[in-house]
């Protein structure tokens, strides 16, 4: 699947049913049993000056 610019979606999810992930990128907690997100327009994601156009599940 990719996003409307040709990019593939990141998908994670919550294997042990805590209702918490760390996003890998900026490390930040989210009390969620999944996180989608696409690295937007400029095709990077990862860290936050790169992740400020990024299209997620939880914003």
């Amino acid at each position: 699947m990719l996003d409307p610019w040709g990019n593939p979606y990141f998908i994670r999810l919550d294997h042990d049913y805590n209702q918490s992930i760390t996003h890998p990128g900026t490390g930040e907690i989210h009390h969620k049993r999944f996180l989608i997100w696409s690295p937007g327009p400029d095709g990077k994601t990862g860290n936050p000056e790169t992740s400020k156009d990024d299209i997620s599940s939880w914003k």
